[in-house]
């Protein structure tokens, strides 16, 4: 969680965000953006202007009408209506109307979907409606509705996709186009959202999905390198804005916590060795000898010097076998198995490593393959001599994000 000053939320309230009335649960929420005037009221049709003849072509139908838009696949798209009660974000005390107050508050100033609690996802009132059409068969007479509203270009999704979507086909044919981005969640970013807290008068932001601009300096390509510079995203900065001193400074290190159900103990040991890959910055302040902190584990004298032996002796447990005999090999056995086939661990052991892969792979070490282990900097692979195979982009520290994650890029490509 992070305490930042200023209105930092001001980005996601420069988009409208339209409820439709009952009567059409085909008319889903709507993100326009169009820097020349308000968002026009609902209307029938769309139709693609015009391109002009010196500038590159679209191949899209022209005219193109929104019941022949609806009655394709963007009818799975279209979103009910979601409960007044889901929408409405927590309102502080000092903003509630009081007997003093000379204004109500605005309606719009109770929708404001970061500030909403709870794991929502795909929330009631996004998904109802494709349901009703993909397992029930139903359809939405919207023949009667008017023509009164034009747009350049349609984008189905408001996820980082599709508003860079947006955002590129602004810069391509000028800021004057006017682009209709068709969303079924109460909120832009897709996978990009965020979390906000008021906790003592402070804003508080937390990152409520996706986190990381992963590995910039390996993965970005010109387009994407282009675009975070145009967004005024400079990764470098983070670089000396990311304080990875922070735990030793603290005085802090990272330890492992066992169960009693998987280890018969209930018992937390500082200094442990690290099994969550990439994802740690190793930054403890006073490391422990590894022999000592497993030496504390609630475990076998067999099971520990089992572990003793992966961490501080690792030895080349696919002797025999080529690099690209070994590369093939780890690509298709799972973690869990490539430790204990070949690098002997035994069950006991094996235990400690259960829940290490979860958080940076979201998955366990017996589905997530061996050769996603060693590039994500899990132990068990420094004796295999395929040092100079691991990705570069996995040498790149965890370290390029914003307090809210991704959402700072939705809100910036919203604001440009």
């Amino acid at each position: 969680m992070v305490d930042v000053s200023g209105d930092l939320a001001a980005a996601q309230r420069d988009v409208v965000v339209h409820r439709r009335c009952a009567a059409h649960p085909m008319r889903s929420q709507r993100l326009l953006l169009d820097h020349r005037r308000s968002v026009p009221k609902y209307s029938g049709h769309l139709r693609i202007n015009q391109v002009p003849p010196d500038r590159h072509r679209i191949s899209m139908p022209n005219p193109f009408t929104r019941r022949d838009f609806l009655s394709g696949t963007a009818l799975l798209i279209g979103a009910g209506l979601t409960p007044r009660a889901q929408l409405r974000a927590a309102i502080e005390p000092a903003t509630e109307p009081s007997a003093t107050a000379s204004a109500p508050v605005p309606a719009a100033a109770l929708y404001y979907p970061p500030s909403l609690t709870g794991l929502r996802g795909s929330h009631p009132g996004s998904f109802e409606t494709a349901h009703q059409v993909g397992r029930e068969g139903r359809t939405f007479d919207i023949s009667g509705l008017p023509v009164d509203e034009h747009v350049d270009l349609i984008v189905v999704g408001g996820g980082i996709s599709g508003l860079a979507a947006a955002w590129f086909y602004r810069e391509a044919y000028g800021p004057a186009s006017r682009i209709l981005i068709l969303e079924n969640h109460d909120d832009f970013g897709g996978h990009a959202k965020r979390n906000e807290f008021r906790v003592d008068g402070r804003l508080l932001l937390g990152y409520g999905g996706t986190e990381s601009l992963q590995s910039p300096r390996t993965l970005f390509s010109k387009t994407v390198t282009h675009l975070m510079s145009e967004l005024g995203v400079v990764t470098t900065r983070f670089d000396t804005a990311f304080d990875r001193t922070l735990y030793r400074s603290l005085k802090l290190s990272e330890g492992a916590y066992f169960d009693r159900e998987s280890f018969g103990a209930d018992k937390l040991v500082p200094g442990a060795p690290v099994v969550t890959g990439g994802d740690s910055d190793h930054d403890d302040a006073e490391p422990r000898p590894v022999e000592l902190a497993i030496a504390d584990f609630p475990m076998s004298a067999d099971a520990k010097d089992q572990l003793v032996k992966l961490f501080k002796h690792p030895a080349d447990y696919l002797a025999g076998k080529s690099k690209p005999a070994k590369i093939a090999y780890l690509r298709k056995t799972s973690y869990r198995d490539y430790l204990r086939h070949d690098a002997g661990l035994g069950d006991e052991a094996l235990k400690y490593f259960d829940g290490g892969t979860k958080d940076l792979m979201a998955m366990g070490p017996d589905i997530t393959p061996a050769w996603e282990a060693l590039n994500s900097g899990y132990p068990g692979f420094a004796g295999l001599g395929l040092q100079d195979q691991v990705e570069a982009a996995f040498s790149e520290p965890y370290i390029y994000h914003f307090p809210d994650g991704n959402a700072s890029i939705a809100r910036l490509l919203v604001r440009a």
